[in-house]
């Protein structure tokens, strides 16, 4: 176009390239006159999706300014209208928070109990391995050192360092499983993998339970939470047959493993 032209918006006569009102925008001169044939529309001056084309609706190429029209397949991008859809979608709906809500809360149902019997299954397992770890230590001390079984689980733990293991400290089992450590509730319980572990030393001849007389013992394991930290009691002793209880502590009449 010639100088002193302009893009003026048809409705409310704004001469920016993009009208704030977000109408198409309109090209026209200033001085209302037609466009002549010299006129040139630069490209930055129509919005995006402005098009020219004759009244027909033939091609502009040829046709006399008259016949031209400016036509307008897309709001500007940008405008009033673009702004209040983004206005419109930002942030989330209290319906589609409701919803993710309760798919978490599907989820953990489910996921939760499974979670607890992989916890009490892996304990109950650890504590079958414990019993039968600490049954062939009583019967290696037994047979090391022709004394019968131990009086309590600290002779099966390590001697102090640079001494040799002998029946006071034969080293034959962790400082966890000979109740030395911190986990240990007396000299002959502890606990291990959410379960309590007590060995009893049983006499051989009436009244008589003193160390190196010891032919006999039992070994009882039973959850500190029945139902979260395991479900089964478990009860071993010289034979070393493990048997379990579901319900109450076991004893040596339940049913082996």
């Amino acid at each position: 176009m010639s100088p002193g032209s302009d893009i003026l918006c048809h409705f409310c006569r704004a001469s920016e390239p993009w009208p704030p009102c977000g109408a198409p925008a309109i090209a026209q001169r200033t001085d209302m006159t037609r466009f002549s044939d010299r006129d040139v529309l630069p490209a930055w001056s129509l919005p995006f999706g402005t098009g020219i084309a004759t009244s027909t609706g033939e091609d502009s190429i040829g046709a006399s300014p008259s016949e031209l029209k400016i036509t307008q397949t897309m709001p500007p991008p940008g405008g009033r209208k673009g702004n209040d859809d983004m206005r419109k979608h930002k942030g989330f709906s209290l319906i589609e928070l409701l919803i993710v809500v309760a798919i978490i809360l599907i989820i953990a149902a489910i996921a939760i109990p499974n979670l607890l019997k992989s916890r009490i299954a892996a304990n109950e397992a650890s504590t079958t391995s414990t019993m039968r770890t600490l049954n062939t230590a009583e019967v290696t001390f037994a047979s090391t050192y022709n004394s019968g079984f131990t009086d309590n689980l600290n002779r099966l733990g390590a001697p102090a360092g640079g001494t040799q293991p002998d029946m006071n400290k034969a080293d034959l089992v962790d400082p966890v499983l000979a109740a030395m450590a911190g986990a240990a509730v007396s000299t002959n319980s502890f606990v291990k993998a959410g379960y309590i572990f007590t060995y009893l030393p049983a006499a051989t001849a009436p009244g008589n339970t003193t160390w190196g007389y010891i032919a006999q013992y039992t070994i009882n394991a039973d959850p500190q939470a029945r139902g979260s930290s395991g479900q089964r009691s478990f009860i071993s002793n010289e034979s070393a047959v493990i048997r379990a209880n579901a319900t109450a502590q076991a004893t040596l009449s339940d049913m082996p493993l």
